[in-house]
């Protein structure tokens, strides 16, 4: 048999077995795009930013996605897809991956594309798709239409003493011009871990975060834990209040308290965990966070308190690093620094990369933090999908947009 008949036979083979994918002309086979409406699984948010207790005063540029994936797939018939959004700003949402449907919802932050000031909206022009696979470009056959859009406050601070501004916030995630192409990339590993989340009071994201890590050790029967993981404030029975208290935060009451620098932090949960019988966990860490005097960031080099190590592994965080600390099921904390000095922690609860070298992190927060009124207790918790990349040529990982940089990363198990 001739080598030509062997390949056509073959490649006939491999269409009777349904494993050829290729259309007859030789190019791969064109992805499937769905273009969703509200009701499909994808909510559409305006960001209001709160600092020190007070609304800022302005609408902001910065939109919010929620994304419910089991809901997007239902509606699409599309599992794991990539979800697309242009404004008339333009891709405004590339290619941003859909988790597995039993993934609980999760925020897209993004750019509203509003051309003149910023203004309350009631609704938003949008194309929104699903696609089975990575588009190079948004569909030509886009059809924009309207969109609802809900109001998100947003007060996320709690690390270092310096208040954030509206300053800080600016610019919102990157948009990409219509009109040039990307590598319509290929979805390699992702690691996904429960979302471990509680209410913080005003300024508690670096205690809570800590407390969010050690619950989920503790759901996974790694540790047991003395004490409940719940909303709690400094001085309670509550996992997150006993580390108000180790750690030295100072507290007012559930509107009132400051945040935290990096070695109290550590010097504080250090301090929890020998109490309580848990000093036999392993840490390590990545940079040092920020702030010169000894009692603000970590010196550099390995840092021992109450006969507790945190390992110095290096001093700048990486993605593959992040990404082997959920594979093993380590609990993970990061710090994002604003532009002003201040900054928000958070517990990472997801990692994906793709073969385009694009990385990506869910991480799970409250963002709003109790700010003016107990009754804000409800509200704020989410999980946020944020890919890292230095877009501002630093050395330093954005935390999804230039007016973040990660700063700190701490892993323990």
């Amino acid at each position: 048999m001739s080598h030509f008949r062997c390949v056509h036979w073959f490649l006939a083979v491999l269409a009777l077995a349904g494993l050829l994918f290729t259309a007859c002309d030789g190019l791969e086979r064109p992805p499937v795009v769905r273009a969703i409406s509200p009701g499909d699984g994808v909510t559409v948010w305006q960001v209001s930013f709160w600092f020190n207790n007070e609304p800022s005063g302005e609408h902001s540029t910065w939109g919010r996605l929620v994304v419910d994936p089991a809901q997007v797939e239902e509606a699409t018939g599309i599992r794991e897809g990539r979800l697309n959004v242009v404004t008339e700003g333009g891709w405004a949402v590339c290619n941003a991956p859909v988790l597995p449907g039993n993934e609980p919802p999760y925020a897209i932050y993004f750019d509203l594309g509003l051309e003149d000031a910023p203004r309350e909206l009631q609704e938003i022009i949008l194309y929104m798709a699903v696609s089975d696979q990575a588009l190079s470009l948004p569909d030509e056959e886009r059809d924009p239409i309207p969109w609802p859009v809900s109001r998100w406050d947003y007060a996320a601070e709690g690390v270092a003493d310096k208040p954030s501004t509206i300053l800080d916030m600016v610019p919102p995630p990157l948009v990409r011009l219509l009109s040039v192409p990307v590598y319509a990339a290929l979805e390699l590993s992702a690691w996904y871990q429960s979302d471990t989340n509680e209410q913080c009071a005003h300024n508690q994201c670096f205690p809570m975060a800590i407390a969010n890590a050690l619950a989920y050790l503790d759901d996974r029967a790694v540790v047991t834990l003395a004490h409940t993981h719940a909303m709690g404030l400094k001085g309670d029975s509550t996992l997150v209040g006993q580390l108000d208290e180790y750690t030295g935060r100072s507290v007012t009451s559930r509107i009132v308290g400051s945040g935290l620098w990096f070695t109290p932090a550590v010097e504080g949960t250090f301090e929890y965990l020998f109490a309580t019988g848990l000093a036999a966990l392993t840490h390590r860490h990545l940079d040092d966070g920020y702030g010169t005097a000894p009692s603000q960031s970590l010196p550099a080099g390995n840092f021992t308190h109450s006969t507790i190590t945190t390992i110095d592994e290096g001093p700048v965080a990486t993605f593959e690093w992040i990404f082997e600390r959920i594979k093993a099921g380590a609990g993970v904390v990061a710090v994002m620094q604003y532009a002003s000095g201040g900054g928000h922690a958070v517990r990472v609860t997801a990692a994906g990369r793709d073969d385009a070298g694009k990385e990506w992190v869910r991480y799970s927060h409250d963002a709003f933090q109790t700010t003016a009124n107990p009754a804000s207790d409800s509200l704020g918790l989410e999980n946020v999908l944020v890919e890292l990349e230095d877009l501002d040529g630093d050395g330093t990982l954005n935390f999804g947009t230039l007016s973040r940089e990660l700063v700190f990363v701490w892993a323990f198990r």
